[in-house]
């Protein structure tokens, strides 16, 4: 679990994250065993407060700009506290087709 711990290391260390769940969904492609490319990301930090979802997105891949050479796919959830509570599931990622 590398990639997604220097995931988490970055965003914990560039947002101010209340919640952060970070799901390796490699498992769900065509990838060998125990790869590291394919990460769901539901992130709730209020730095999203009065942000577009562009906008919201745009600041979680700069925080882990150092990372996407290595990462394939990457699915974010970008969510204030006051969305969290409104809605708290986490989207699921569809299986590859290949």
């Amino acid at each position: 679990m590398i990639v997604q711990n220097k995931i988490d290391k970055l965003l914990r260390d560039n947002l101010n994250v209340s919640k952060l769940i970070i799901r390796n969904d490699s498992n769900k492609h065509n990838v060998p065993p125990n790869s590291e490319s394919h990460f769901n990301v539901q992130i709730v930090s209020d730095d999203f407060q009065d942000l577009s979802q562009v906008q919201r997105h745009k600041i979680v891949y700069k925080a882990i700009e150092s990372l996407l050479t290595e990462i394939h796919a990457f699915s974010i959830t970008a969510i204030t506290t006051s969305e969290f509570k409104e809605n708290s599931s986490l989207r699921d990622t569809p299986d590859c087709e290949n």
